[in-house]
């Protein structure tokens, strides 16, 4: 048995952290794509059984002259069963998983985080720098969140939900999706980043005073911010209900 030397944590010099966009390339490309090619495969087989039970008439019933299917032979009923299971929990689980992460993670921040920190830091300057690096982590955890709830939403209704006129119930929560991704989207595709490069990009921030154009900016785009993710939370909590 070939020897293998044990490393320690206090061995590693240096440790490299996968970023959110690193770990988002490596999402969509290697969890992204297969599910979708899953997907794929999984409808066509359904189409492919479909056709083989109505399938034209080919052999008569006894005496009969009358001619009914017979069914080929093929691996379609049990197998493709437990695949779409499989796939269908897969699905559920990745919807759910981001409605949870945005959903909660928006609530953490402001009823928790938010408060935290500017109650224990001195500075409010400091705390507004340090909220800040928290809210870009998170802005880019949101966004994969988004382009995993659409992706999902759509698998899920191509695959499963839509059979005929979709029901008001699902519509409703269609809806409540569309705006649960616009408002996370505005909130952290635009007035967070915009307000991060205000901030940063604006030398003495904390000597401006209050009626200054860029302080007038920064609060607006925090106050769109506070408000879409509010808008979220709500749409997310009604989507999650009628899920």
């Amino acid at each position: 048995m070939p020897f293998v030397p044990l490393v320690l944590l206090a061995d590693v010099r240096e440790l490299d952290v996968a970023g959110t966009k690193q770990v988002g390339d490596l999402l969509r490309r290697r969890f992204l794509d297969a599910l979708l090619d899953l997907g794929e495969v999984i409808a066509v087989r359904r189409h492919s059984c479909s056709l083989v039970a109505d399938s034209k008439p080919t052999a008569p019933v006894g005496n009969s002259s009358t001619l009914v299917s017979r069914p080929e032979p093929g691996p379609c009923p049990r197998h493709d069963a437990h695949v779409e299971t499989l796939y269908f929990d897969v699905l559920q689980f990745l919807y759910h998983l981001a409605l949870a992460i945005l959903v909660g993670g928006a609530v953490v921040l402001g009823a928790a985080a938010a408060p935290a920190i500017f109650a224990s830091v001195r500075s409010r300057g400091e705390a507004g720098a340090i909220f800040g690096g928290v809210l870009g982590r998170y802005d880019g955890l949101a966004i994969l969140c988004v382009v995993l709830i659409i992706v999902t939403s759509v698998l899920k209704a191509t695959a499963f939900e839509v059979t005929g006129a979709p029901e008001t119930r699902l519509v409703v929560r269609w809806l409540a999706l569309l705006v649960l991704c616009g408002a996370t989207l505005y909130s952290s595709a635009w007035a967070n980043p915009v307000a991060r490069t205000i901030r940063a990009q604006t030398p003495d921030w904390d000597d401006l005073r209050d009626d200054a154009p860029l302080r007038r900016e920064f609060a607006s785009m925090h106050r769109g911010s506070r408000r879409a993710m509010t808008v979220a939370i709500f749409a997310g909590i009604v989507a999650m209900f009628l899920s």
